[in-house]
């Protein structure tokens, strides 16, 4: 259909060859003088024959690709001889700009520009072939719609490119334009693929601009009513001229970065530069740009989005940090305690020990360095800790009251049904065997603090451990009383029956009555007087 265009080359004018074109005639029919070529010869014999001497000098590439090809799909023949004379070619035409053609021509020529490129892609079209503008409006769309440090590989676009195009494109083109958008940063190559490349805040704030010092200055930090002050403008006109250059400036790579979090999370300046390592300048930018969000950034801590090294600062920043549970707890001494608690204490532990795990835990975890303690002071904080259950001596150990459900607490509570007396936990311990290791209470002592933390009943006091006293009755009178019951009996004899009976430690029972009821004891018989 356009191999005839070439003769436009050799004098054949325009629309003698668009004539020859609608019926059908190609150059092969002329080489071959074909049955078509008879009427052309019959009628105008002048033209065939200045055809025939004119095909010999045809070169291959002429009928391949030339200017004259643009006529058939309506570009005029001037524009086309406008086009030779600036020495453009056919191929030239999938590197024409816009702006390289104004340059050319020495004006503004829009409207001829459209109509050179409308013609050349329709015949690239007809011909199977996608023009190189369109690809490359294909690559710039691949590559706008690359999220922020997203890439892709030149495989993978080549392959997308394939699936938008009516022809399999050369790899070479592709990297050729590709390296052509790097070249003017607007993309960058590496081994991983192609980024897309955005402007930064201080690069442009690096060249010359409009209203630069003000603004710089603004972004350094400097309020309106200083540099109203300092270059004689009202505080509106200084808002007004920091307005007008947000508007001009490009979207930057800050922009795109930053923008969602900034109008979510309510930022401090120190925040936001040592959480992003970034200068004044960007926050500055970005808080007279965008409205600031009013969300701490505790709210979103274990969102993927921030790095654990992030999430660090973030928690070092509010004083917060966060525990085996996964909760966000304020740093303290005792949220610090029952963190070290909850993960080393497992069994019975002293302060002794506790205070070197305690101590450790603050450097690992790059707490602040004041926490640290000694044993005195860690004392104070183990005897007030709500997570500890306390045995024998100084001993503890982490303990979830919040497990005990009000069921267990109504089994504590039917365990006090007793006598009025004196006793130890020691009696509930051992006569519960099954409720005790549901509720994992493993001593006596134990027992005794769980019940002086959860279980209130009235006229049950909780005396020194592990003893309680039911009804409201004094210790010695308990045993006075005993001793009028059951004297005369040998001591021994009474500690043992109270041992089973209360659950009072029998060495400790003696002790208290060779103490304190010693007028009683008569040559190892208890002894009363009726």
């Amino acid at each position: 259909m356009y191999s005839l265009y070439a003769l436009c080359l050799y004098g054949i004018s325009i629309n003698q060859v668009k004539k020859l074109v609608e019926t059908g005639l190609t150059i092969e029919d002329f080489k071959q003088r074909t049955d078509k070529t008879i009427t052309i010869a019959t009628h105008k014999p002048s033209l065939y024959q200045n055809i025939l001497e004119i095909i010999p000098s045809i070169k291959d590439e002429e009928q391949k690709d030339n200017l004259y090809h643009l006529a058939h799909e309506g570009l005029s023949g001037q524009i086309i001889k406008n086009l030779i004379d600036l020495n453009i070619t056919y191929q030239d035409l999938n590197e024409l700009s816009l702006e390289k053609y104004n340059e050319m021509v020495g004006g503004n020529r829009t409207s001829v520009y459209k109509k050179i490129m409308s013609a050349f892609e329709a015949v690239e079209t007809n011909k199977v072939r996608i023009p190189l503008r369109i690809v490359r409006e294909l690559i710039l769309e691949i590559l706008e719609n690359l999220h922020l440090d997203e890439s892709i590989t030149i495989e993978k676009m080549e392959e997308i490119l394939n699936e938008k195009t009516i022809q399999t494109l050369d790899k070479k083109i592709i990297q050729s334009m590709l390296h052509q958008l790097s070249e003017v940063n607007y993309v960058n190559l590496d081994t991983d693929g192609v980024k897309r490349c955005y402007p930064k805040l201080l690069d442009y704030l690096s060249k010359e601009f409009k209203d630069k010092e003000i603004f710089i200055k603004r972004l350094q930090g400097q309020t309106l009513f200083q540099l109203a002050n300092a270059y004689q403008y009202s505080r509106q006109g200084i808002r007004n001229i920091e307005t007008r250059v947000i508007k001009r400036m490009p979207i930057f790579e800050e922009d795109l970065r930053y923008r969602t979090d900034f109008e979510r999370y309510d930022f401090s300046q120190e925040l936001f530069c040592r959480l992003y390592e970034e200068p004044v300048e960007v926050y500055n930018y970005l808080n007279a740009k965008y409205t600031k969000g009013n969300l701490t950034l505790l709210s979103d801590i274990f969102s993927s989005k921030f790095t654990d090294q992030q999430r660090r600062f973030i928690l070092r920043y509010y004083n917060q940090f966060i525990n085996k549970q996964g909760e966000i707890k304020e740093i303290s001494k005792m949220s610090i305690f029952e963190e070290v608690v909850s993960r080393y204490a497992l069994d019975p532990v002293t302060d002794t020990e506790m205070v070197v795990k305690f101590n450790e835990y603050i450097i690992k975890n790059n707490l602040p360095k004041s926490y640290i303690s000694e044993e005195s002071s860690l004392r104070g904080i183990s005897d007030r800790c709500q997570n500890t259950v306390r045995g024998k001596g100084n001993t503890y150990r982490y303990y979830d009251f919040e497990a005990i459900s009000n069921d267990i607490i109504q089994s504590l509570t039917e365990q006090l049904g007793l006598s009025p007396g004196v006793y130890s936990m020691k009696k509930i311990f051992r006569e519960n065997p099954e409720l005790m290791m549901e509720i994992d209470i493993r001593t006596e002592y134990e027992l005794h603090n769980l019940y002086r933390r959860l279980v209130d009943v009235e006229n049950v006091n909780y005396t020194r451990m592990p003893e309680f006293t039911i009804g409201n009755i004094e210790k010695k009178e308990f045993f006075i009383g005993l001793f009028q019951e059951y004297s005369p009996i040998l001591l021994k004899d009474f500690v043992r029956y109270v041992e089973e009976e209360y659950g009072l430690r029998q060495d400790s029972l003696t002790s208290y009555i060779l103490g304190y009821l010693i007028e009683y004891i008569h040559e190892d018989y208890i002894k009363t007087d009726y």
